[in-house]
């Protein structure tokens, strides 16, 4: 069955010999007047799947237009903040803000290396509340998914906005088909990254002024996952 005005199926009644079971009708949940009504509780025909289906929930949920860049806040934040992918070009002063708030005046690190030749080159984010950022960080496809420059202001510090921004890095790395992502962590932001499944490489190294260390993590693991 099929609707009349716009043509979606509504209904499908399966051939006796198909393997549904006699008389199986199936509804197309998703044309109820409330979609939401009804949760599925399984995936069929799973054999006949694209391959690029089983990793597609990694992927980066949009809440409209990806054009628009508002990514779908996870569970948990304040009902005032938004995801946003922004562009250098256009957003280099309040990300700069954040940055600048976070570790030049906070941390110490030089004005003069806190803006790189890599800024333009990079995915960013934007952590908004009420409109206002309160959160920054930036994901380097060019050097392999080097994620940096996560930095959420220390008022809005324990809410999860470090957590959103990173794992959103995540979705947009496996969306430019990465295997991986890896960064240059602090050594105090260590214990954040690895309970989000980040390992470390090599040893302790010094970057402006503050010791640090190479953490990897393989897309696609559970947080906290230990690599095999």
């Amino acid at each position: 069955m099929h609707c009349a005005d716009c043509g979606t199926t509504l209904t499908y009644e399966a051939h006796a010999d198909s393997g549904a079971g006699p008389g199986s009708i199936d509804v197309t949940t998703a044309s109820l007047d409330v979609p939401g009504a009804l949760a599925p509780d399984a995936h069929i025909w799973a054999d006949d799947d694209a391959s690029w289906m089983r990793n597609a929930h990694r992927l980066p949920h949009f809440r409209q237009w990806r054009s628009l860049g508002n990514l779908l806040v996870p569970e948990g934040l304040p009902d005032d903040m938004e995801l946003a992918l922004v562009t250098w070009q256009e957003e280099r002063a309040r990300l700069l803000a954040v940055r600048t708030t976070v570790f030049v005046e906070e941390q110490g690190v030089p004005a003069s290396i806190e803006e790189d030749e890599r800024d333009p080159l990079c995915l960013h984010l934007l952590a908004l509340r009420a409109g206002e950022p309160v959160g920054a960080a930036r994901l380097d496809i060019g050097l392999r998914g080097k994620l940096g420059r996560v930095a959420v202001l220390k008022a809005e510090r324990g809410q999860g906005i470090g957590v959103a921004l990173t794992t959103a890095l995540h979705s947009l790395a496996s969306g430019a088909s990465l295997e991986a992502v890896w960064c240059h962590a602090q050594l105090s932001a260590v214990p954040f990254y690895e309970r989000l499944g980040y390992r470390s490489e090599g040893g302790v190294f010094r970057e402006a002024g503050i010791d640090h260390l190479v953490l990897r993590k393989k897309l696609g693991q559970k947080l906290g996952q230990n690599e095999g």
